[in-house]
């Protein structure tokens, strides 16, 4: 456990009644969930779900439209890059508790040749900074016919850039709208599944743009950043918040950061990103 995991989780041991609301939607990220983690990761489940339901995607999207408001404490699952693992997490540990999740997908990850060519995909594209060398098989990406199958399991299928771009570094409107918009269609075009859920790419307002997300608004009805916060009423379907969970994480970082403890971190982000949609006026 980092020195970071460790304050907020014991500051929030003594001083986290403060930050318990009646109404708290939570958006969890996970990534990569290894074999081995797997246990951890059913563990954290069930601490999800003694905080506050967990909830399907159709009732998220329910809240935003209005047909109903999930008040109370809530989460909901997201899968981002489209893992392996994160198939084998929908299929073992999941489905056989009715859980259901949105994964967002890459397509150009998807469609590059499994093997070599897969790692130095993953190392120059989704972590770029880690120096990783040896890719373990569980960071191999899923293929279409997984991606299908998790549809016709009631998961929920988004796209997460066409080649996992930082969309902050992108100045051209052709090339924003090739990762932005194409993915979704090269999602379509490949499962016959409609994408309507979006998430920018690394998570930080700094990994994003106005430009990104005009374009994002024209094609999806849900846009999800890496943000901390919740996503009770009055916060727009375009600025989705995110808690970034880890399976190795501590119970007690995981009950703070759905609690909110670490929320101030993200004010300043959380409200410009905000402002970016008002200046929308979608």
């Amino acid at each position: 456990m980092s020195a970071y995991h460790f304050l907020l989780a014991h500051v929030f041991g003594f001083f986290g009644f403060w930050k318990k609301n009646t109404n708290n939607l939570r958006v969890g990220i996970f990534h990569d969930v290894a074999q081995e983690h797997q246990a951890r990761f059913a563990a954290q489940l069930e601490q999800i779900a003694s905080i506050g339901e967990i909830i399907s995607p159709i009732e998220f999207e329910n809240h935003f439209s209005g047909i109903g408001k999930a008040f109370g404490n809530k989460t909901m699952l997201t899968f981002d890059d489209g893992f392996e693992s994160n198939f084998l997490i929908a299929q073992e540990v999941l489905n056989p508790r009715n859980i259901k999740a949105v994964f967002f997908i890459v397509p150009q990850f998807v469609d590059t040749i499994p093997g070599l060519a897969q790692d130095e995909f993953v190392q120059r594209n989704i972590y770029p900074r880690s120096g990783k060398r040896d890719i373990p098989k569980n960071l191999r990406s899923m293929t279409w016919p997984q991606i299908k199958l998790l549809s016709s399991q009631g998961h929920t299928i988004g796209c997460h850039t066409y080649t996992h771009a930082r969309l902050s570094q992108i100045d051209n409107d052709d090339l924003l709208k090739h990762e932005v918009i194409d993915s979704g269609d090269r999602i379509y075009a490949a499962t016959g599944i409609h994408v309507e859920h979006f998430a920018y790419t690394f998570g930080d307002l700094g990994s994003f743009s106005r430009a990104g997300l005009k374009i994002a608004t024209q094609r999806y009805k849900y846009v999800y950043s890496g943000l901390r916060g919740s996503n009770d009423l009055g916060v727009s379907p375009f600025a989705i918040r995110r808690d970034a969970i880890g399976p190795t994480d501590s119970a007690k970082f995981v009950r703070a950061v759905l609690h909110g403890a670490a929320d101030f971190q993200y004010k300043r982000s959380v409200k410009e990103l905000d402002v970016w949609v008002k200046e929308l006026d979608v």
